[in-house]
């Protein structure tokens, strides 16, 4: 149960009744994604969680709460030194979405008086945390989005903060009913529509205008658009008067603002919406499997996951520090042929720019312990070092980002094993990759699982990889080239092959693969899924690239309806 825009606007005006005037004493960062503020308001203190890791971000007032770090990461560093001690002015939704916004009145370096924003955008796997300043600049995020991974959106400090426009309407403002020709499903069709709303809420108001959420919008009869207009418009009213009921479903297994009738089980009142939020997430913690085989091999590599991206984002930091060497050598350069101009001891000098062709003034620092020839050595020092440094970390920060693809890969894998057998392959690929140490005698290793093997509609064989490893031997030896790959468009995944020799995939077959590879992905859990497939032959492996790390091209992908049952394939084997 993930938080839509009315668990956020719930949510969202419980804070604000609560936080708002109050001090933010302390901030941490437990985790790659989550954020702990302390805050001090109405005589009390509040521990505030967000958190962005996964597809269910949250945001709520936690009584457990986890560990802190020894040391901060570079975000928690930063918001320290902009927010702590600043007060909450207002905690504010933006439309009626997933998005929620901190104004904080705190003070500069200077002492004077400023503005920040801290927002959170509550987007499933695209969450994210922005400090911004009072003109909505980015001053930090928490996951830095480069135009490599999103031309549409990148993301870095000093960009300005545009938000996702949802193209969609508000409750608040409109009452909306679909028209006497509209194709799509009625619950399809409210969350199309309805901007915040999600599939329990869709499912909920068709429960309460007695309609079947999977019938045709244009099928809809003259009584039944009168009950939905109703239920539309008594929902409207709860939501302008903030009359919200925080409720828990089915002994722990689902929460909302309201509650759930449709979900046919017992529903228990919460005293609040971060209550609910809480109760919901300790719930699932005790449902998880405690002696899972790789329950403990999964926890180390979530560390050494959350380790790689603070060491990828640092390096990050000092390449983009680095880019700006040119500006050193222009000052050492500048200094060099202006010396006369420089008096010992000033702190600061304005020169002509010689190198641009309108000869602006510059201004260039100066340290006044030092002069002119030995500022102008500190820049010359300081070009040479960051050059030195961008060369190094153009290579390193790959290798980084390497390891950070296939730890994720490598928690894929996790969440696919079974049994103790399985656990241990993943287990021993980690040791001969160095990354987990040898301890002490090494048992002989048993015989490797199998892929798992399936027959599809028409008759064909498929393979899914269960590892890493296993990906790369399916994969890289045991497919021939005329054989189809498939896999999941950019997330973690098993690799999946076809036996196809050189006759063309059947439609059908194909899309029983494609549903395949996106069922055994870190995408499983939505709705609907881009995969990829080409023949083996135009796969290939990097020197040096970890397990089951592969590239393809050319290749056509295909959208996945993982809700679609049409979808399955119809016998498996093993």
């Amino acid at each position: 149960m993930s938080f839509d825009g009315i668990v956020t606007r719930a949510m969202t005006n419980e804070l604000d009744t609560l936080l708002r005037g109050g001090r933010i004493n302390r901030i941490h960062q437990p985790g790659a994604a989550l954020l702990r503020l302390d805050v001090y308001a109405g005589g009390k203190n509040y521990k505030l969680l967000l958190d962005t890791a996964g597809n269910t971000p949250y945001v709520y007032i936690a009584d457990h709460v986890p560990e802190n770090p020894e040391k901060p990461p570079q975000f928690c560093m930063v918001l320290r030194k902009h927010l702590q001690g600043g007060r909450i002015r207002a905690i504010r939704q933006i439309g009626i979405d997933r998005v929620m916004q901190w104004e904080i009145d705190t003070r500069d370096e200077l002492g004077v008086e400023t503005k920040k924003v801290l927002l959170a955008e509550l987007m499933g796997k695209y969450a994210n945390i922005f400090l911004l300043d009072a003109r909505q600049t980015i001053i930090e995020p928490m996951k830095r989005i480069s135009g490599d991974i999103s031309s549409v959106r990148p993301v870095y400090p000093g960009m300005p903060y545009t938000g996702f426009p949802s193209g969609k309407v508000s409750l608040l403002d409109t009452l909306l009913l679909p028209g006497e020709n509209e194709a799509l499903r009625i619950q399809k069709w409210l969350l199309q529509s309805y901007e915040g709303f999600g599939p329990p809420l869709t499912r909920e108001l068709c429960y309460q205008a007695e309609i079947d959420p999977s019938r045709p919008a244009s099928a809809l009869t003259g009584p039944e658009r009168t009950r939905l207009e109703k239920t539309l418009a008594d929902f409207r009213e709860k939501l302008l008067s903030h009359s919200y009921q925080p409720s828990i479903m089915g002994a722990g297994k689902a929460f909302y603002a309201y509650p759930l009738h449709h979900l046919g089980e017992d529903i228990r009142a919460c005293p609040s919406m971060s209550a609910c939020v809480e109760s919901y997430r300790l719930k699932k913690q005790e449902q998880a499997p405690t002696d899972s085989p790789g329950r403990g091999l999964t926890q180390t590599v979530r560390r050494l996951l959350e380790r790689a991206q603070a060491k990828a984002a640092k390096m990050q930091n000092e390449y983009e520090d680095s880019l700006d060497r040119e500006k050193d050598l222009l000052y050492a350069d500048l200094l060099s042929a202006h010396s006369h101009a420089v008096q010992r001891g000033a702190t600061e000098v304005e020169v002509l720019n010689y190198f641009d062709e309108n000869t602006p003034m510059i201004a260039i620092p100066l340290d006044p312990k030092k002069n002119v020839w030995q500022n102008a050595q500190k820049f010359y020092k300081a070009h040479s070092k960051k050059k030195s440094r961008e060369k190094r970390l153009a290579v390193l920060l790959p290798r980084v980002e390497s390891e950070i693809a296939y730890f994720r890969q490598v928690l894929q894998d996790l969440s696919l094993v079974q049994t103790r057998e399985e656990a241990d392959e993943i287990r021993a690929e980690l040791t001969d990759e160095g990354i987990l140490r040898k301890k002490g005698p090494q048992k002989k290793r048993r015989e490797s699982s199998r892929p798992y093997q399936f027959v599809s509609s028409d008759g064909y064989t498929i393979y899914v990889g269960k590892n890493s490893r296993q990906n790369d031997q399916l994969t890289m030896r045991t497919a021939g080239k005329d054989d189809f790959f498939f896999h999941a468009k950019d997330v973690p995944g098993s690799h999946v092959i076809v036996r196809a020799d050189k006759e063309p995939l059947p439609k059908r077959t194909q899309m029983e693969a494609a549903w395949l590879a996106a069922l055994y992905s870190s995408e499983k859990e939505e709705n609907h899924v881009l995969v990829d497939y080409t023949r083996k032959k135009n796969v290939r492996k990097q020197k040096g690239a970890k397990p089951g790390q592969v590239l393809y091209d050319p290749y056509d992908t295909v959208t996945v309806d993982l809700k679609n049952p049409a979808s399955w394939p119809e016998q498996r084997k093993g």
